[in-house]
């Protein structure tokens, strides 16, 4: 039931993403990557060179909808928190940074999670990449947590979330 359910949600952002892009779909992707094929049900725009956060917020917060969850509301003090994030994991590409970000903002009885991903210039691979990590999904998929911000330079993407 859990694979049907990830099957149908690939195809709606698949077919959210060509609706909002206005691309053409390739099923059968030659040599030469054209402009947006379809591989495994991801439509993947190798024209793009960055990851863009806005396009990345509106595909975990639309995973979330149609998954049954609610939307995250962007927070400015997550936001401040996920820029820098960016800076620190461009030259220490780990979790390890987030544990003395998490002690500086956190407030009592907060609880804080953080998604990173690097090197996707998609943000449909971004969420899916996040989608089969099981600490990833987690974080996408913890009720609890209501607030979130997500910060990209084009290379890196850092997701803060928070149950504030």
């Amino acid at each position: 039931m859990k694979s049907f359910v990830f099957l149908v949600l690939l195809v709606f952002l698949a077919v959210t993403a060509f609706i909002s892009r206005s691309k053409t779909l390739n099923a059968f992707p030659s040599a030469t990557p054209s402009p947006s094929p379809v591989l495994a049900n991801v439509v993947v725009d190798y024209g793009k060179r960055y990851l863009d956060e806005d396009e990345l917020w509106d595909t975990v917060n639309n995973w979330r909808k149609i998954s049954g969850f609610n939307e995250f509301v962007k927070s400015d003090r997550l936001c401040n928190v996920a820029s820098e994030r960016i800076v620190e994991v461009q030259n220490d590409w780990s979790h390890d940074g987030f544990r003395g970000t998490a002690s500086k903002i956190g407030r009592e009885g907060e609880w804080i999670g953080e998604n990173l991903s690097k090197h996707s210039n998609d943000d449909l691979l971004t969420l899916n990449a996040w989608l089969n990590s099981p600490s990833h999904k987690e974080n996408l998929a913890n009720k609890n947590f209501r607030s979130s911000c997500i910060k990209t330079d084009g290379v890196y993407a850092v997701q803060i979330f928070s149950n504030y």
